[in-house]
């Protein structure tokens, strides 16, 4: 199952964004009672922070946190790093329009076969 979440706000505050997005895939994962999970980040940043675990913002550290918890209930396999724009096309496949969000009850049938 593929799931995307992209997040974004200023440039301050990117690496808290893109972890908040992590932890609302991961969180959305749990709640479907997903394990052994394969994670795609388009933020190198993000892997690195989660890799060495050191982070002069409070706030970053406490999310790293409540991530690599997830990450360790969720027996997550690998992390890996994609393109931004691997990311994007995804998330336009997945919700099948140009802009926007949608809201899934059930997975869409087009991610069903990944």
């Amino acid at each position: 199952m593929t799931m995307t979440m992209m997040a974004t706000e200023g440039n301050s505050n990117h690496v808290l964004a893109e972890l908040w997005g992590l932890k609302k895939g991961l969180t959305d994962a749990k709640s479907l009672d997903l394990r052994q999970l394969k994670v795609e980040i388009d933020s190198r940043k993000v892997i690195e922070i989660l890799q060495e675990n050191e982070a002069d913002d409070p706030r970053i550290r406490s999310m790293i946190k409540e991530c690599k918890n997830l990450l360790k209930e969720l027996e997550v396999k690998e992390i890996i790093h994609i393109l931004r724009e691997r990311n994007i096309s995804v998330a336009k496949m997945v919700l099948g329009e140009e802009e926007g969000e949608k809201e899934f009850n059930e997975p869409p049938e087009s991610i069903l076969s990944y």
